[in-house]
């Protein structure tokens, strides 16, 4: 997995109508080593980290504090 930097992140941005954009859901272990993480989201009981695959599809993985 790798991490991408705000300004890639930016031009990324400006390549996708995120409005449009569905995230599938997926296993930490399902993500291949080339996904890219995009953002991540904290919430109460858990956070959900945000991908972009090698194919261009979007998925999110979910840590739940229970877990």
């Amino acid at each position: 997995m790798k991490t991408c930097t705000v300004k890639q992140w930016e031009s990324i941005k400006k390549l996708i109508d995120l409005n449009k954009v569905h995230f599938k859901e997926v296993k930490f272990s399902e993500l291949p080593k080339e996904a890219i993480n995009i953002g991540y989201e904290q919430a109460a009981y858990g956070d959900w980290s945000y991908y972009v695959l090698p194919d261009g599809s979007f998925v999110c993985t979910y840590y739940s504090i229970g877990d």
